[in-house]
């Protein structure tokens, strides 16, 4: 069929197979068909969690105008498989966690458990990482250092103090 799909149904096509199926292209066909082979899994794994990642970014985008804090939170880039938000100072952060994080880590069938890594900063230069509970309520911040030393704290305040 010369494509696959994603576990969401969107198609990708494989152009290895495509190419290695041309006569010109017989001296190469192993290799491509090889490439071939390899973009089959790799498209479905990476284009499924491609779609779960644009989902959660439409469905938090959804909500956030539902509840009219269009001014308050923004979805301001993605890098990857990660949402990057821009939240105002008069929400507090495990505020979002609890509203954005059922949307951000949802469950699909046939995909293991999707954990939300949680990061607070008062500049790109100055984040930690969120500790959660099992309660999904922020236990503690850190941050490793350039000797790869991670340094735990019990307030936010804390953190940025050291």
């Amino acid at each position: 069929q010369k494509y696959v799909e994603t576990p969401f149904g969107r198609h990708f096509t494989v152009w290895e197979f495509i190419q290695a199926s041309q006569p010109k292209n017989h001296l190469f066909s192993r290799k491509l068909m090889s490439k071939g082979d390899r973009m089959c899994v790799n498209a479905v794994v990476q284009g499924g969690a491609a779609d779960i990642i644009k989902s959660s970014m439409v469905k938090a985008q959804h909500a956030i105008k539902k509840a009219g804090l269009e001014d308050k939170i923004r979805i301001i880039m993605t890098i990857h498989d990660a949402l990057e938000f821009y939240v105002h100072k008069s929400i507090s952060t495990q505020e979002v966690i609890d509203f954005l994080g059922p949307l951000v880590s949802p469950e699909v069938p046939g995909f293991p458990e999707i954990l939300a890594e949680w990061h607070e900063g008062r500049s790109w230069g100055s984040v930690v990482e969120l500790g959660l509970d099992e309660n999904g309520q922020i236990s503690d911040y850190s941050y490793e250092d350039e000797n790869n030393q991670k340094h735990v704290f019990k307030s936010l305040q804390e953190a940025y103090d050291h």
